[in-house]
């Protein structure tokens, strides 16, 4: 009877596999990947099939590449030929790509075999869908398309049988590994560690000289392959190749990256030695440490992926012209490693070398621009740095595992000691940092209630923060009639009582980037005199000119195109209104003389981006083609409201912000509040982030940021609430209730503005493991059917995990996708879109807009900052700014109180910590909170500004509160309250003493100048 491969005989499995494999096949249809590397695939494997294997090198012709991976080239350029595949097209992509895709699923396939021998079923296929589902395999073999999984996969055959003592086919696969990839050298030192093994273990002599000449006809074959294109021609190909790119690093961000040495000659001096020398010393010292850690752990099964993986990190790190994708294979030798040893450290190891090998290519393949280039650029030091300590993390894991200090992580595998061992013990305390895939049932949290506290801190909070929020928003009254002027006509006003005009105001409604011809009379009987022409353009604005020398009579005429004006205030020269005797005939233009402000300021005029959005509240309001269209219209619409209500003026305008900006705090309170369980922490998370100095002058403008920022508070409140709920205790339709929130305000947040999908990864992640822990409990019971935890039966559990959680996931296709959806469609009811009139048709038009215009957008800003100057507040952004006299001034700026945001980053440190290290499911919510906000910015090459980091602050605020928690065993009562109020107090301080910069209110130069200029570059006035 022939036995059956069990791969094919497991649905996990074969699930696993067939989502792999069809994943990359679509995804390298798809994308084109490194172009210059595709184009030379691609030429390379036609010019082989049509010239042969003779004339494939030649000096007058580039390739990089060693014979080993051209025949497989040879064989793909057969089939372009065959099949009339042109280059760039969808079938080109995939044949390319296909070699390195098919080695990375025999690769994941033998972490399932190997696994399996060490691990449980379900561990072994979760260590292959790690290694298979990885960003940094996936982005080599299937975006970039890239060959670092063929060679890497006979470097892992190779160390596979060297374990199994099958020393001769170990030799012919590693030399077929150098005719592919010359850096396979790297990994020299194992083939000499296994002849020293079998000289140290006393094989007999036959067998010895049977391995060496296994090695020597393993060298013949080297030649005979290379035969074919030349030996002298090969053999020029390999020192050339070489000796090619002599710099320290080439895109390597490592030790010489951290530096600053990327593309730097290795002929310059560190100290008393070139950076080529430097790493020959290196490679030596490294080299000879390899020895010692493979002798260290002789008779190992893990020495020869150990020792592997200490020399392509140590390559990696401090040789120099290393290339970014040569810390490839440290990833399979790591898991090997782990997978043999079943240390956790190494596990670890793996984790942290191989998202900083990500972050590398992923730069490179993504953010690498040759023209615009510098090697000290944050992401390469930051990169470097991280990948330095990853190196060093390593080095510690196999000294501590050569100690003997590691021990085996027995949780995960099959083997038991004795009965009493075979049925775990599971540690109930909170910050248990052992991970079973089993687990009981968690204690259930009780609820806290909404008691009077509640109410009073919500209202005492709310009432004292709208104060200031409502207080200088604006003025109330604004021009609301406008007046035809059509094209090639004039407006033309005579003084009257002996004035002289010398101010011309005006204020549009409605944008229309008119261009006016200005004349002016000096007497009544004076001929005309041009002056200049002026725009007209901007709407909700008072503009102005004022008259070099004043005016008895002024003519506008409009050289444009018909248009509407809807204020005229002229001025003499002491501000006073000027009569004319023409305001009857053009009653509409001076019949709102009440609403011209007594000072043209923040407070009535608008400001940055107000402009774009306060038109198209305009819009909306009648029914006019919608000008504002890089954003959903969900956000304006919300701005709409506050118009209808107070009119469109700037207080209007800004009404529903600034509400918005109210309505958050009672929700911040009771989100604090539910994650530290406790109301005065509570309390002081909603006070700091009620006077944050982004929250109050970003709420209190007209733009969309607040309205996004509000629908993540809530989405995550929502979200709390479910994960603070368990199915198998708490009625399945009472779990849904806030989850089904946390959907409808997920769709309100992406109507709003496409960020909001950020914040859906987020909480995609928390759902998830969520249902993971669900599963965890179902694992536990299934071990005692007939027992019960924290009076939870386990057949309850056993019955019902399947379908509570296929009715989850159910619920939230229609609450996270089909609802979101539709209300994401019905936003653009109000989207006018002459050239798409159908609803359906103009919202898909506007989406491919949107994406062509954030994908294209090259507008440079003197304010812009970078995603990594946001927490340090490097740049504030300044909304507006005025002078009023020679030493007073007027500036509105958007940035972060510094008592909140510096204090941030340690705490979002802390917070990381207690997630990772204490298994603290608050800080994992809040972390992965705050991440799903902040790091897809870090790969956004457009123009940003300091505003963008609006919708993390809540979660500096969280995190600040929940690091206070952890402070509150370790003080005294009294201490640890008057710790928290005096931090809170010192927040609120701050924001008075920065109110004039917040608001635009006159302030002295001096006072700014001395007192909240606290780093160079902050530009709070003019």
């Amino acid at each position: 009877m022939t036995k059956k491969n069990p791969l094919l005989q497991n649905k996990p499995v074969l699930i696993l596999f067939g989502l792999a494999l069809i994943f990359r096949i679509l995804c390298a249809c798809l994308y084109q990947g490194f172009a210059s590397d595709t184009a030379c695939f691609y030429n390379w494997a036609r010019r082989l099939w049509e010239n042969g294997f003779a004339n494939f090198y030649s000096p007058d012709y580039f390739c990089d590449y060693p014979p080993g991976y051209l025949y497989v080239l040879n064989f793909l350029g057969g089939l372009f030929a065959a099949f009339g595949i042109h280059t760039l097209s969808g079938a080109s992509l995939l044949i390319l790509k296909l070699p390195a895709l098919l080695c990375d699923m025999v690769t994941g396939a033998l972490i399932y075999k190997f696994a399996q021998k060490h691990f449980k079923p379900t561990t072994a296929l979760l260590l292959s869908a790690i290694y298979l589902f990885h960003p940094a395999v996936f982005t080599n073999s299937v975006l970039w398309g890239q060959v670092d999984a063929v060679f890497t996969l006979l470097v892992l055959c190779t160390c596979i049988l060297l374990t199994e003592n099958k020393p001769i086919p170990a030799y012919f696969l590693f030399a077929l590994s150098i005719l592919i990839k010359p850096q396979t050298l790297l990994f020299a030192p194992l083939i000499l560690c296994n002849l020293a093994e079998q000289y140290l273990n006393r094989r007999p002599a036959k067998e010895i000289i049977r391995n060496i000449l296994g090695g020597v006809l393993a060298i013949l074959m080297i030649v005979l392959l290379c035969l074919p294109f030349g030996l002298d021609k090969v053999i020029s190909q390999y020192t050339d190749t070489l000796s090619s790119y002599p710099y320290a690093a080439v895109n390597a961000f490592n030790f010489w990256g951290l530096l600053g040495k990327n593309w730097a000659s290795q002929d310059k001096t560190l100290g008393f030695l070139t950076y080529g020398q430097w790493g020959t010393l290196f490679i030596i010292a490294m080299t000879i440490v390899s020895f010692i850690i493979f002798y260290k752990r002789k008779n190992h099964p893990d020495r020869y992926y150990v020792t592997g993986a200490f020399l392509v990190c140590s390559m990696f790190l401090f040789s120099v012209r290393m290339h970014e994708r040569y810390l490839f294979p440290v990833m399979i030798l790591l898991l090997f490693t782990y997978i043999h040893n079943q240390e956790r450290e190494y596990f670890h190891s793996y984790g942290l070398l191989s998202c900083c090998h990500f972050g590398n290519v992923f730069w490179v393949l993504f953010f690498y621009d040759p023209s615009n280039y510098s090697a000290k650029s944050f992401g390469i030091l930051s990169i470097s740095f991280f990948t330095l300590l990853g190196g060093l993390f390593l080095y510690r894991t196999i000294y501590r595992s050569i100690k003997g200090n590691l021990k085996p992580d027995v949780k995960y595998t099959n083997k038991t000691t004795s009965k009493k061992a075979s049925k775990p013990k599971y540690n109930q305390k909170s910050g248990n940092t052992g991970f079973q895939l089993a687990c009981p049932p968690e204690q259930p949290r009780q609820p806290m209630g909404f008691t009077k506290t509640d109410l009073y801190f919500i209202l005492g909070i709310s009432l004292f923060y709208g104060i200031f929020a409502l207080t200088n928003l604006g003025v109330t009254k604004a021009p609301e009639t406008e007046l035809n002027f059509p094209y090639n006509t004039y407006l033309e006003f005579d003084a009257e009582n002996d004035q002289s005009i010398s101010g011309i105001y005006w204020y549009l409604l409605n944008e229309q980037d008119i261009t006016c011809r200005l004349e002016t009379k000096a007497a009544p009987d004076a001929d005309w005199t041009y002056v200049q022409d002026i725009e007209l353009a901007d709407v909700f604005e008072w503009e102005y000119i004022t008259l070099a020398e004043p005016a008895a009579s002024i003519r506008i005429t409009n050289i444009t195109e018909d248009a509407v004006v809807g204020e005229l205030v002229l001025t003499d020269i002491n501000g006073e209104f000027v009569q004319t005797a023409q305001e009857a005939d053009y009653l509409p233009l001076f019949d709102e003389k009440d609403t011209f402000p007594d000072a043209v300021d923040a407070q009535s005029t608008t400001i940055f981006d107000e402009i774009y959005y306060t038109r198209t509240v305009y819009e909306f309001m009648h029914g006019l083609r919608t000008y504002e269209n890089t954003h959903p219209p969900f956000g304006k619409i919300l701005l709409t409201i506050g118009a209808l209500l107070f009119g469109t003026t700037p207080f209007g305008f800004r009404f529903m912000g600034a509400f918005m900006g109210i309505l958050m705090l009672p929700f911040m309170y009771l989100l604090g509040r539910n994650i530290t369980r406790n109301r005065m922490l509570g309390g002081c998370i909603a006070f700091i982030f009620a006077f944050d100095f982004m929250h109050f002058t970003q709420t209190r403008i007209a733009t969309i940021d607040v309205f996004i920022t509000f629908f993540i508070i809530l989405m995550y409140y929502f979200m709390e609430r479910y994960c603070s709920m368990n199915f198998y205790r708490t009625s399945l339709w009472k779990t849904l209730l806030p989850l089904g929130a946390c959907g409808i305000t997920f769709g309100f947040g992406i109507a709003t503005k496409w960020t909001g999908f950020y914040a859906g990864a987020g909480l995609a992640i928390i759902f998830f493991l969520h249902l993971f822990q669900r599963f965890r409990e179902y694992r536990y019971a299934l071990q005692t059917p007939k027992g019960s935890t924290h009076s939870i039966s386990h057949s309850h559990i056993i019955a019902h995990f399947q379908k509570y959680t296929l009715q989850t996931i159910g619920f939230c296709m229609i609450f996270f996708v089909v609802i979101p959806g539709l209300i994401y469609l019905l936003s653009y009811i109000p989207f006018v879109d002459p050239s798409n009139p159908g609803l359906f048709d103009r919202m898909l038009a506007n989406q491919k807009l949107m994406f062509q215009y954030h994908s294209t957008l090259e507008a440079t800003h003197a304010y812009s900052s970078t995603w990594y100057e946001w927490p340090t507040i490097v740049r504030p952004i300044l909304y507006y700014s005025n002078t009023v006299g020679e030493t007073l001034r007027q500036g509105l700026s958007a940035f972060g109180n510094p008592l909140v945001w510096w204090a941030g980053i340690p705490a979002f440190v802390y917070t990381v910590y207690l997630a990772i290290c204490q298994k603290k499911e608050p800080a994992k919510f809040l972390a992965i909170g705050y991440l799903a906000q902040y790091l897809p910015w870090m790969l956004v090459s457009r123009c940003t500004f300091i505003y963008h980091y609006f919708p993390c602050v809540p979660f500096v605020a969280l995190m600040i509160g929940y690091s206070f928690l952890q402070f509150k065993e370790h003080l005294r009562p009294k201490t640890y309250q008057r710790t928290l109020i005096a931090y809170t107090i010192a927040v609120f301080g701050l924001f008075l003493l920065f109110y004039p910069v917040l608001t635009g209110t006159t302030v002295s130069k001096d006072y700014v100048d001395t007192f909240l200029r606290w780093v160079d570059g902050w530009v709070l006035i003019r």
